[in-house]
This record gives structure tokens, C-alpha cells and sequence, in this order.
């Protein structure tokens, strides 16, 4: 999914807080494992999604083997592996509850709030109260955790985007769907360059990290309802306003403008060099739309490709004024 390798492009190796010496590494019970057959099964599963309930009802118990086929290939996250068994042992949802088990995968997870989670876990003892949820320690932990943790909420809106982009897709001809694919995929590395190159520069910092990161969703609302007005042959919403040579002039100047800003802003630092190399995943990303909009919404080709150079630039404009 590709807002989960936006989010990924984030995490970063965490310290665990001195509570969690002396807790012993996770050994859930043999009768929780998966068999040798689901592990085969749950390869590629996805626990958050099996654990929630997204895109299909919840199942918290097939949650409990995807997370621990996860956990086994080394997975620590606060919303997959470790995290979800942490909440599954934790609440007792999916397994019977097992408090020793929930302390040390809350201290198995790549997270700076274990000291939070051991403090809930104690408080579970007195009486349960309301289910944990490994976001609900998300605040003042890292910003890792808080850009994961706004994805997640974001989740619900992901699945119904992915569904319309289904949907525009299969009603496209095999030709014109290989094209979308296609516009869909260098997307995909273009929001991935701009994430590693340009999301940690300028003066909002490392919240800007956590801001960009977050805007999964609206980033795919964006491209689902380009590739539905681009299917409907309806042209960019509203008056893109000027040339596609006005836009490229704009564009070129913008392109220029951040890498002075930036070198301004950190003399040296070589900030500015990353621009350029996010350009260089924006110009296939631009082309592979075009290519798409002149096979089926040819009479509005020009007007995309100036909505298209516009949208960059206005991301230009932003990073040189953060």
C-alpha cells in the first residue's frame, strides 16, 4: 500500500525506556502460533487491517497469527508485528489475555513510549477499564509514532479510495488501464522521493515530517479524483488559468526559487541538491499522466498538463517558504 511506504520512509531506530529491563522476550503460547499451512497463508497478511476491520469485518484472532508470521520476520511496529500482539495479549481480544506476554511485546516494539504502555498494563490489573490501543501513547512519543498512528486513522478513507480506484480501472480499456497503472505507480515513487528528499527541509522541521507523512489520504483523494475526471473526460476541475508554456516558465522559476531558499536557509548543507532529484521522479510521474490524458481526455490534454506543472510548483513554493 503505498501510504505505508510513506510512512516507512519515516521510521528510525528507537531507544526502549529503562522499564523494560529485565523483561524477557516474547514467547506466546504454541497454541497461538499459526500452523506451518497459515504461515504460507498469511505470507502477505496484514494484521492492522485483520485487527481493525478494514476493508472487510474484524478478525481478531486470524489478526493474532498474521501479527505473529509478522513478528517472526522481524517486524516491530506499533500497528503490525509486535504492536498488534501487544493489544491482542493486552485486551484479550484474539487470544486469552496474557499481561506477561502484553509487557514484553510492549517492550519488543521500536517505540519510545514502553514506559507508557508497562504504567497501562499495571493499571489493567486493578480492573480492565477501556481496551488499550497502541495510539493512544502515540502523542509526545516520536514523530514515527505519530505519523503512523495518523495514517492509521486515515485508514478508513484509504479503503474507500481504493475502491474507487478499482473501479475507474476495471472500466478502463486493458490499453488505457495499463496507463493508469502505470500514472498510479510513478506516482507512487515521486510522493516517495519527495517524502526522503524534501519533507525534513525548511524551517517547520521535523513536524513537517509528521504533517506530510499523515496527508496519506488526501494525497490519494488527489489521484483518485484526477484518474476519475481524467476517465470521464471532464478536464481538470475548474480554470487552470494560463499556457502550458506560462506553467513551465512558472514551474522553472519555482524549481530555482527552493533551491535558493534552501541554500539561504543552510549554507552548505546541500539541501538544495534535493530538489532536483525529487524533480527527477516528478517528470516521469507528469509524463506517465500525460500519457494517460491524451488517451482518454484528449481535448483536455493541455489543461492537465498545466493542472500537473502547477500542482509542483505550489509544492515548490511551500518548501522554499517553510
Amino acid at each position: 500500500m503505498r501510504s505505508a511506504a510513506l510512512v516507512t520512509l519515516l521510521v528510525a531506530s528507537a531507544a526502549h525506556a529503562a522499564p523494560c529491563d529485565g523483561v524477557e522476550a516474547p514467547a506466546p503460547l504454541p497454541g497461538d502460533m499459526p500452523t506451518a499451512e497459515e504461515r504460507l497463508a498469511l505470507e502477505d497478511c496484514d494484521s492492522e487491517a485483520l485487527y481493525y476491520g478494514f476493508g472487510a469485518d474484524a478478525d481478531p484472532v486470524a489478526a493474532r497469527k498474521c501479527a505473529i508470521v509478522e513478528w517472526a520476520a522481524g517486524d516491530d511496529g506499533i500497528l503490525s508485528g509486535a504492536g498488534i500482539l501487544f493489544m491482542i495479549y493486552a485486551n484479550g481480544q484474539g487470544a486469552a489475555r496474557d499481561l506477561q506476554l502484553a509487557r514484553a511485546f510492549a517492550c519488543a516494539m521500536d517505540s519510545y513510549r514502553s514506559e507508557a504502555r508497562l504504567a497501562r498494563l499495571e493499571a489493567i490489573e486493578s480492573g480492565p477499564g477501556e481496551p488499550v490501543d497502541a495510539c493512544e501513547f502515540s502523542w509526545s512519543a516520536s514523530l514515527v509514532d505519530e505519523a503512523i498512528c495518523a495514517w492509521h486513522a486515515d485508514r478508513p478513507a484509504l479503503v474507500a479510495q481504493e475502491a474507487r480506484q478499482a473501479a475507474v480501472l476495471e472500466g478502463l480499456a486493458p490499453p488505457d488501464r495499463e496507463l493508469a497503472e502505470k500514472a498510479i505507480a510513478a506516482t507512487d515513487d515521486f510522493d516517495l522521493a519527495q517524502l526522503e528528499n524534501e519533507t525534513h527541509l525548511g524551517a517547520g522541521g521535523g513536524g513537517r515530517n509528521v504533517t506530510i507523512a499523515a496527508s496519506a489520504a488526501p494525497n490519494g483523494a488527489r489521484i483518485v479524483a484526477r484518474l476519475e475526471r481524467m476517465a470521464r473526460g471532464e478536464g481538470p476541475e475548474g480554470d487552470v488559468g494560463m499556457t502550458p508554456a506560462a506553467a513551465e516558465l512558472e514551474h522553472d522559476r519555482s524549481v530555482d526559487g527552493a533551491q535558493r531558499a534552501l541554500e539561504e536557509m543552510s549554507p552548505g548543507s546541500g539541501w538544495a541538491s534535493h530538489v532536483p532529484m525529487t524533480e527527477s521522479e516528478w517528470l516521469p510521474s507528469r509524463d506517465a499522466w500525460m500519457a494517460l490524458a491524451r488517451a482518454v481526455d484528449p481535448q483536455h490534454a493541455d489543461a492537465w498538463l498545466v493542472e500537473l506543472t502547477r500542482e509542483r510548483t505550489r509544492q515548490l513554493i511551500d518548501l522554499a517558504s517553510n
